[in-house]
């Protein structure tokens, strides 16, 4: 799968099923800006899309069909499915996380620590851990289950776009 924030790399604002890097096979219909972020639910069979037109999409990979959409406040900048809690969080552009249940089709809670745009996620499924990167020079680590950071380390001298744990 990939997804493109330039229109000349698909046809649409859109996710593009891709056979072996080299011919499209499909190409999933619905925001109407660039998609910034994509992620699996636990067991494929649904693929998760975020944008820039203010959604959140769940697509049913075997219909080719979009089953959910979750309206945003403003454009998302990125997102992450964590199995665990099977919960989605994503953060729209002025640095609120938001924390979505699939299943009963409900936000449950917003966090907001961060003061820029969020720019990534990690999840560490060792420890239960989420961890976000932002413009605003820090990286949180959040207890999802407690609703609450746990450790900010900040004072970078850049923004951090780009969070990964070993």
């Amino acid at each position: 799968f990939f997804f493109s924030s330039r229109r000349r790399h698909t046809r649409c604002s859109g996710v593009s099923w891709v056979r072996r890097c080299v011919q499209e096979t499909a190409s999933l219909q619905g925001h109407t800006k660039s998609v910034w972020a994509l992620d699996w639910d636990f067991n494929r069979s649904k693929l998760i899309s975020a944008s820039e037109d203010q959604t959140v999409r769940f697509w049913d990979v075997a219909k080719y069909q979009c089953i959910n959409v979750v309206n945003a406040e403003d454009a998302i900048s990125c997102m992450k499915y964590i199995p665990e809690y099977d919960i989605v969080v994503y953060a729209v552009l002025n640095g609120e996380m938001q924390v979505y249940n699939p299943g009963t089709k409900e936000s449950m809670f917003a966090l907001k620590k961060h003061e820029k745009r969020i720019t990534d996620f990690y999840y560490d499924q060792e420890v239960k851990i989420l961890v976000s990167s932002s413009l605003d020079k820090k990286v949180i680590y959040w207890d999802i289950s407690k609703q609450k950071a746990v450790k900010i380390i900040g004072s970078f001298e850049h923004g951090v776009s780009g969070v990964a744990v070993v």
